[in-house]
C-alpha cells in the first residue's frame, strides 16, 4: 500500500488529503478499503473533491463544470475543450466583462 499525503493549501481541494494506492488486485484493495472504513474513513462521493475545491475557492464555477465535462469527454476534441475551460478562460472572460460593466456603470452615474 502506498500512502500519499497532500497538505493544504497545495492539494486539489485546498484541504489536507490522504490517498491510498493498493497493489495486488481487487481482494487486497477490498481488504484495505474495509480496514480504513472500520477505522472511521469513508469513500468520497462522486464529485465531492471538485465540490470541495469550488467551495474552498480553488476552482470557479466554470472550472468545476469543466472538470465534469473532462471526466465525461468521449472524444479528444471534447477533452481539449474541457481542458481549455479548466484553465480558466471562461472565468477570466466573465471577470473582464464584469469589470467593463462596472466601468460603464460608473460613467453613467457620473
Amino acid at each position: 500500500v502506498l500512502l500519499l499525503v497532500m497538505l493544504a493549501p497545495r492539494s486539489y481541494t485546498a484541504e489536507d488529503v490522504v490517498e491510498l494506492h493498493c497493489h495486488g488486485g481487487g481482494v487486497c484493495a477490498g481488504r484495505v478499503l474495509r480496514a480504513v472504513i472500520e477505522a472511521g474513513a469513508r469513500p468520497a462521493r462522486n464529485g465531492e473533491f471538485t465540490l470541495r475545491a469550488f467551495l474552498n475557492g480553488r476552482l470557479d464555477l466554470a472550472q468545476a463544470e469543466s472538470v465534469a465535462e473532462l471526466l465525461g469527454a468521449r472524444t479528444p476534441a471534447a477533452a481539449d475543450s474541457a481542458l481549455a475551460g479548466l484553465r480558466g478562460g471562461v472565468g477570466e472572460a466573465v471577470a473582464g466583462l464584469r469589470a467593463r460593466c462596472l466601468d460603464l456603470l460608473v460613467e453613467l452615474e457620473a
